[in-house]
């Protein structure tokens, strides 16, 4: 192997470890809080965003 080709090798291995040791976890995590604070959100500020599944729940007798 030419230098170059180990070169381009460990620049490529450098960006697939960049990738998914660092880049693709960070963008699970941001992706799924994000979700997670646009749902919980409309609850703490007490805005009902799902109101026909709030109307069948006060319909049931216990």
């Amino acid at each position: 192997m030419s230098s170059t080709a180990k070169e381009e090798k460990s620049l490529e291995f450098k960006i697939f470890t960049y990738l998914t040791v660092f880049l693709a976890p960070l963008l699970s995590v941001l992706l799924v809080s994000g979700l997670r604070f646009a749902i919980c959100l409309p609850k703490l500020c007490h805005f009902n965003i799902f109101p026909q599944i709030d109307e069948e729940r006060t319909h049931v007798v216990t």
